[in-house]
């Protein structure tokens, strides 16, 4: 329980900072592999989510996000990263925080 109380705290967290950074201003580059996903997942397309971001913050039972969607959440998280990746090239600074030297 102590580690599902952990996940709320950090969720919590990113979630603000989704909210302060403005999700839409995230999609600095078209990512083939986010694309592919949100076509080929009913719970994303339902949702629909700008990014994995939004995707992967928005289950509050974490064992309830792995165990019915743990494919999805795994491809979200390597996809996270390219975006991350894209952000940082237009946005240099963000190379400190992630993907310290």
């Amino acid at each position: 329980m102590e580690k599902v109380k952990e996940w709320h705290r950090r969720r919590d967290i990113l979630k603000e900072l989704l909210y302060l950074s403005n999700e839409e201003s995230m999609l600095v580059q078209r990512i083939p592999n986010w694309e592919r996903l949100k076509r080929e997942s009913s719970y994303i397309q339902e949702g629909n989510y700008l990014t994995p971001f939004s995707f992967i913050l928005d289950f509050v039972n974490p064992y309830h996000m792995v165990f019915n969607h743990g494919k999805e959440l795994w491809q979200a998280s390597f996809i996270s990263q390219e975006f991350m990746d894209y952000l940082s090239f237009k946005y240099p600074e963000i190379k400190a925080f992630w993907k310290p030297d």
